[in-house]
């Protein structure tokens, strides 16, 4: 199972290199990634001050194996799109979830990684599902995206 993971984590980081629709993306030697650096474990800031986490790693991968160089960049979560749109970033290697309205913003490649989300509670808390989720005193907070 982990090594079917890791073909189809090989399989999707080429996918994106060469099916972004800018040829001209391959004919650069640095590009740059946009990460969000608070979304362990797939992209954050090591104790040396360095990007790490599953997506930086297999993207460094790739790009060793087809020869160019990445700059991963910390980026603001909520500005991620519009600094590809506006070409501060090359690409989005960053867990970023598919949605409508992004889709008629960018180009996605296969999903590489699904997530599931949950609210738990300990077992012995008085706090209702129900209610955190609908308004009443409660504050839930959570990332988009």
């Amino acid at each position: 199972m982990r090594n079917k993971k890791l073909v189809l984590m090989v399989i999707f980081s080429l996918l994106i290199v060469l099916c972004t629709g800018s040829i001209s993306l391959l004919a650069a030697e640095k590009y740059i990634n946009g990460i969000d650096a608070d979304y362990p474990p797939f992209a954050y800031i090591d104790e040396k001050g360095n990007p790490a986490g599953f997506d930086v790693e297999c993207l460094n991968w790739v790009a060793q194996e087809m020869g160019f160089e990445v700059k991963h960049q910390p980026t603001a979560w909520d500005g991620i799109v519009s600094s590809l749109l506006a070409k501060k970033i090359d690409m989005v290697y960053s867990g970023m979830s598919i949605t409508p309205e992004r889709l008629e913003k960018v180009d996605f490649s296969i999903p590489y990684w699904e997530i599931n989300q949950a609210l738990c509670v300990r077992e012995d808390s008085d706090l209702n599902i129900i209610a955190a989720l609908s308004g009443s005193k409660y504050t839930v907070g959570s990332q988009r995206g």
